[in-house]
């Protein structure tokens, strides 16, 4: 039998920087990791209760949170009674749209912030020029991803 270890390794890790960088509950991220490795890659609820050893209804409500997120997407097959979970295809990119918010904000923040200082204030210019470098770059790097 396969050891667990890399992938338990791998959820506990994908389950730290998910909740810091998302803000999202531990579980949440336990639930993405799984279904992004798992074999096959849809599962119904029940089975990720046991792959994850968590309760029904942690499961639901993570998935549901998710769902609102649109990272996963529920179906149920024909002639089937179950659920079935599975990654979004576009999950990686509707994670960096949420960045890309943030990196909008921000930029505006900083353009707001150089306009109460004098051009020397090199706290504020640093930190407006790096956000407008981020808005001007990362239209040009997300043509790239869909160019692929």
């Amino acid at each position: 039998m396969k050891s667990t270890e890399p992938l338990d390794a791998f959820i506990d890790e994908f389950e730290r920087v998910f909740e810091d960088a998302e803000n999202m509950p531990p579980m949440a991220g336990r639930l993405l990791a799984y279904l992004m490795v798992c074999d096959p890659p849809e599962q119904t609820f029940e089975a990720l209760q046991i792959a994850l050893s968590a309760s029904a209804g942690s499961v639901s409500t993570m998935a549901q949170l998710l769902l609102d997120r649109g990272l996963v997407t529920r179906f149920r097959p024909p002639n089937s009674r179950r659920d079935y979970l599975s990654i979004h295809r576009d999950m990686p990119m509707r994670l960096l749209q949420g960045n890309i918010r943030s990196v909008l904000i921000m930029h505006d923040l900083a353009e707001e912030g150089i306009s109460l200082v004098s051009p020397e204030n090199s706290r504020v210019k640093d930190f407006h020029d790096l956000y407008s470098m981020l808005v001007e770059e990362m239209p040009k790097l997300i043509d790239q991803w869909e160019e692929r």
